[in-house]
């Protein structure tokens, strides 16, 4: 080719990294052409396996960029090139969170006021009202439909006869749908696999001990809907020691964290992620904290107590949190942050915090004294000592007062208490005058002295 690299042309010998950056560049700027197989000249030095590259580029543009682009193979004097069509669009397209241009031959990173101005320029939609094409309704997935009705209809922001509507006359009820085509808040909340169309769709879990060694971890996937469900499931069924008290003869547990802390925490990180920015959030648990951790895009000047005093809420994605009020999973914009201190003061946790980054923000929960005693290996199967191992042995004399005959194995199904916990304080409570036993083994019975 004659033609020197310019303000929509780039010449590359092989497809890299450099290149999603100049497709990114172009898309914000005028359009262009990359021609893989040249060298910066513009001399054809050819690539091989052109079929499987051509075939590969579009699905791998898209992932990275949400970008549908053109990619055309070619020949010349039996060296094989690729020609990559990139079309100009309305709205900011990122690559790795951040914004390039296309300035002459060169890619610019936009940063500080020239990015601000360039995304309001750029920006007449919010980022989740975009249009995603080659995609229907009927792609979606079903089960993220029958959480939002569910759970809409039970926290009265849906009426039944909502319930009654089909695919697409709720999403455009939602205002999800625009001249009939999906936007990027429609595929987040609904479709099984958005992490097709942006790349940091899904959440990541670790579990480390207290050495801080990773023992085991999760990737999750599914639309946003689904995961808010999800994953709160598995926290608590997977990550977390309760520990076991009783009121009377009711069996109590107590999680390091308040569920509701989680729930809302696990939200607010799905609602105001930077999707943009291709990377996943993440949650660490151990046997001390939770961290809760999401890409965003911050407001100038606001620190952790602008997060924990009266603010305005200012939603990256406005769509996205529509959809989850609209649910019922959250109350009123801006309420959140309080409510998980709430929870976290009756469920005697200590404050939680919140560590402030240009890029990410992450929540921080404190366990409970009690669970991290149990996570380490510090206390015994149900809790034998302090305030729970009283309250399982008065629930004990009060089961053997209903029936004086019982046996210990009795009691341990009674109580859901394994067996060898009920000899032991079976053992202390007659060391200590509080149980005596008449009779045989078999045919005896049990008589409470004194109550504890």
């Amino acid at each position: 080719m004659n033609e020197n690299e310019g303000q929509t042309r780039e010449y590359k010998l092989i497809w890299n990294e450099n290149a999603y950056k100049t497709c990114c560049a172009f898309a914000n700027t005028d359009g262009g052409r990359i021609y893989v197989g040249y060298d910066d000249n513009g001399n054809l030095i050819g690539i091989r396996n052109v079929k499987g590259e051509s075939e590969n580029l579009p699905n791998s543009i898209r992932s990275k960029l949400g970008l549908y682009v053109s990619v055309y193979a070619g020949s010349e004097e039996g060296k094989d090139y690729i020609e990559v069509v990139i079309p100009p669009v309305s709205h900011p397209v990122f690559y790795e969170g951040k914004i390039y241009i296309r300035s002459g031959s060169t890619n610019q990173l936009l940063e500080g006021n020239n990015l601000i101005g360039f995304i309001l320029q750029k920006s007449k939609d919010s980022w989740d009202d975009v249009i995603v094409d080659n995609i229907s309704v009927d792609d979606l997935d079903e089960e993220s439909f029958i959480i939002f009705k569910e759970e809409g209809v039970r926290n009265k922001r849906l009426t039944e006869y909502d319930r009654k509507l089909d695919r697409k006359s709720l999403l455009k009820k939602l205002s999800l749908l625009k001249d009939e085509r999906l936007t990027r808040a429609a595929v987040l909340l609904f479709h099984p696999h958005p992490e097709l169309f942006f790349p940091g769709a899904h959440v990541k879990i670790g579990y480390f001990d207290k050495n801080n060694h990773l023992r085991f971890q999760d990737e999750m996937y599914g639309s946003l809907l689904s995961l808010a469900r999800h994953i709160e499931e598995l926290l608590v069924l997977k990550y977390m020691y309760a520990t076991i008290d009783y009121d009377g003869l009711t069996r109590v547990e107590t999680l390091p964290y308040p569920r509701e802390a989680i729930r809302e925490g696990l939200l607010n990180a799905l609602m105001h992620n930077n999707y943009m920015s291709s990377q996943p959030i993440a949650i660490r648990v151990s046997p001390y904290e939770l961290w809760i951790s999401n890409r965003c895009i911050f407001p100038s000047g606001w620190t952790e107590d602008t997060l924990f005093s009266v603010h305005e809420s200012r939603q990256l994605n406005p769509n996205i949190a529509i959809g989850f009020f609209r649910a019922g999973l959250v109350e009123r914009f801006g309420s959140g942050i309080q409510k998980i201190v709430d929870f976290c003061k009756e469920n005697g946790n200590p404050k939680p915090r919140y560590s402030i980054y240009p890029e990410m923000i992450t929540l921080k929960l404190q366990s409970r004294p009690e669970n991290i005693k149990l996570a380490l290996g510090e206390l015994n199967g149900e809790l034998n000592g302090g305030l729970n191992g009283l309250n399982r042995r008065k629930a004990l004399l009060q089961t053997i007062q209903d029936n004086p005959s019982c046996t210990a194995a009795d009691i341990s199904t009674a109580l859901m208490i394994p067996k060898r916990t009920i000899d032991r304080d079976i053992a202390w409570l007659k060391e200590n005058g509080y149980l005596i036993r008449s009779g045989s083994k078999k045919n005896g019975a049990w008589n409470v002295v004194k109550d504890l």
